[in-house]
């Protein structure tokens, strides 16, 4: 399963071809991919070679179908060792097993994260598992919550404030306050994305999660504001993908979106920690 997935995507990043990409990936893992070939054709980039190495993972039990399993390889490919926790799912019998979301980790050897670990068989967590700190079902709409609200979020205090989390707070704020600097009338919302939720049972008896928050955002040039241009580091022009130009000036609507896979505990132990996440735009409309 790992190895045809591995051979299938560096064919397609070779190509940077969704089409390929799609006889490997669903759901939200293509999505992101699309918008990543787009950004790479539009600026000429090359994508890495997948290398995977060791990997850990477990099959939660079924009776029916769709069913998944989760894997977590350590992957070389970028340069410098990650760990990749990918979800499998397969829709009905027979069917291609197909990865759903591929966030990424930076520990890569032994447990997922420290104390964290899931048996080889593991039980499905139901979403409304009220045994847990938060039950999974209401995990992506709280983790938005948090980051647009910050402090004053009801949710915040539940979470592990780590750099996964900082971080994307702190972007979040940049982002909004673009708006102001430059004169433009909008918002950056995060929201709870529609792809499933995946919840596995792990050996401290709380649920590793797999889901997904999404980052709607809209802007309006009021008359004489600053036009918006939007560059990467890594991926440079983020805005001609899409618009084909770098910069807008009179309107945008777009969505971003970030991977996650949080560690939920049981009630009375601790905080819900993220591990690992996966960040790309996803669409942009704009001129």
């Amino acid at each position: 399963m790992l190895v045809r997935y591995m051979l299938t995507m560096n064919l397609a990043q070779r190509r940077l071809s969704p089409t390929v990409a799609a006889r490997v990936e669903t759901g939200s893992a293509l999505e992101l991919r699309k918008a990543q070939y787009k950004i790479f054709k539009s600026n000429k980039l090359s994508a890495y070679t997948y290398k995977f190495t060791s990997a850990v993972g477990a099959t939660p039990k079924f009776s029916g179908h769709p069913r998944w399993f989760f894997i977590a390889p350590t992957e070389t490919g970028t340069g410098k060792k990650t760990r990749d926790l990918m979800v499998f799912v397969q829709a009905g019998q027979g069917g291609p097993w197909l990865a759903a979301y591929s966030p990424a980790g930076n520990r890569v050897t032994g447990p997922l994260a420290k104390g964290i670990d899931v048996p080889d068989v593991a039980d499905v967590v139901p979403l409304d598992d009220t045994s847990l700190v938060l039950s999974p079902g209401r995990l992506p709409a709280a983790h938005a919550d948090m980051l647009s609200k910050g402090k004053r979020s009801p949710w915040t205090p539940m979470f592990q404030l780590n750099t996964e989390v900082t971080r994307r707070y702190k972007s979040l704020l940049a982002s909004r306050e673009v708006f102001t600097k430059l004169g433009w009338k909008g918002y950056y919302t995060p929201v709870a994305s529609s792809h499933p939720v995946y919840a596995v049972r792990t050996t401290s008896g709380g649920a590793l999660v797999w889901y997904a928050v999404d980052f709607k955002t809209a802007g309006l040039n009021p008359g004489k504001a600053t036009d918006l241009t939007w560059e990467d580091t890594a991926w440079g022009d983020l805005h001609k993908p899409f618009v084909g130009r770098s910069d807008i000036r009179s309107w945008f609507q777009g969505s971003e979106r970030q991977e996650l896979v949080t560690y939920i505990p049981p009630q009375g132990q601790g905080k819900i920690q993220v591990i690992a996440s996966r960040w790309s735009p996803v669409t942009l409309r704009g001129r």
